[in-house]
């Protein structure tokens, strides 16, 4: 038996903006709605509950933060339905 390999994930880079709603996607990860053809999207509640425990109370800044997680969300699931499509 060979021993596992580790695979080295590729580094990118994020913007310093862009970080709340990066940590906010990765604190939701077990928080996705699930179709037939797997996740569909974020359980928006559980952002906003999320939100209020970290603090993050202004209106605007909630706003912004929920429109830069969505722009992520809409790329993850972009991204996971040509993984499924390539898999066939």
């Amino acid at each position: 038996m060979r021993p596992a390999q580790s695979i080295k994930a590729p580094e990118i880079e994020v913007y310093p903006e862009n970080w709340p709603a990066l940590e906010l996607i990765q604190a939701l990860e077990t928080q996705w709605h699930r179709g037939m053809e797997g996740k569909a999207g974020l359980m928006y509640g559980e952002a906003w509950a999320w939100m209020t425990e970290a603090g993050i109370t202004a209106r605007a800044e909630r706003m912004d933060l929920m429109r830069a997680t969505q722009v992520i969300e809409r790329e993850l699931l972009r991204i996971w339905r040509m993984q499924r499509e390539a898999r066939g």
